[in-house]
């Protein structure tokens, strides 16, 4: 069942195009193929159709290897001109776990593995799920290579779409400038942008942009879609291995339609 309301912001997307949104998905499979569906099957109301995702497409749920796929041919599954992935923070573990960075590798793994990252195993190898990254990395294949071409962001008008969101502090093009191992595991989370949380929450606006983000279920939950507006962004985050859920936003000008999913993650 999909349910939706529309709200106008003081901002807006490029004129020659709208802009499909989609929020974490944590490997509901189920989730993502009913959103790109739900996209398909809306009128066009621009010249050109972007489809971007805000990260987390993995751990946690049955299903992160079929999101990944999803994903690599969402273009074609949403009636999409060009499809954009982003990076979110879970997406930055498991990559820098498969990198072979450094002597960290090993810790870092072990972090993956307990943010979710064993549902990940469980679907690639079952009972016998303790395997070696180098395991990982042959299973996932050319999946890999998506995961690594990820983005930190993408901007339409003066609308961003970014994982975790902006520092309030800090000039957007040098925040989101960081690369996407950037003080991994060694700075404070609200120094990157596929980690910020609390800072960017509480700020009533940033930097004169609209910020289209996930990474925060809690406040996705708790906070009202109208009234994130009007602070200047919009979560699209809703804990969906929690709650069955997943959001996704149609942008339009300064027109915003949410749609909000209940489905399987399956």
């Amino acid at each position: 069942m999909i349910s939706q309301a529309t709200f106008e912001i003081p901002h807006a997307v490029a004129p020659s195009e709208e802009v499909f949104a989609i929020g974490d998905i944590h490997g509901g499979a189920g989730l993502l193929a009913a959103l790109l569906e739900h996209a398909r099957a809306q009128p066009r109301q621009a010249a050109r159709r972007t489809l971007v995702q805000l990260g987390d497409l993995v751990d946690r749920g049955p299903r992160s290897l079929a999101t990944l796929d999803l994903m690599a041919e969402a273009q074609r599954l949403a009636g999409a001109d060009r499809s954009i992935g982003l990076m979110g923070n879970h997406e930055q573990m498991l990559v820098f776990a498969l990198s072979g960075i450094g002597v960290r590798q090993a810790e870092i793994y072990e972090l993956w593995i307990g943010n979710g990252g064993e549902a990940v195993l469980r679907e690639c190898f079952g009972t016998r799920w303790r395997q070696r990254p180098t395991a990982l990395r042959e299973m996932l294949g050319p999946r890999l290579d998506l995961l690594r071409g990820l983005r930190s962001h993408w901007q339409s008008g003066d609308v961003l779409f970014v994982h975790a969101g902006l520092a309030p502090d800090v000039p957007p093009a040098t925040f989101l400038a960081k690369a996407w191992d950037e003080g991994f595991a060694t700075a404070s989370e609200d120094e990157h942008w596929c980690w910020i949380r609390a800072p960017f929450l509480r700020a009533a606006s940033h930097h004169g942009l609209f910020v289209c983000h996930g990474h925060s279920p809690h406040d996705g939950l708790a906070v009202p879609p109208a009234a994130a507006i009007a602070r200047h962004r919009l979560n699209l985050d809703i804990g969906s291995t929690r709650t069955g859920m997943a959001r996704m936003a149609r942008f339009v000008g300064g027109t915003v339609t949410l749609y909000e999913l209940v489905g399987d993650l399956d």
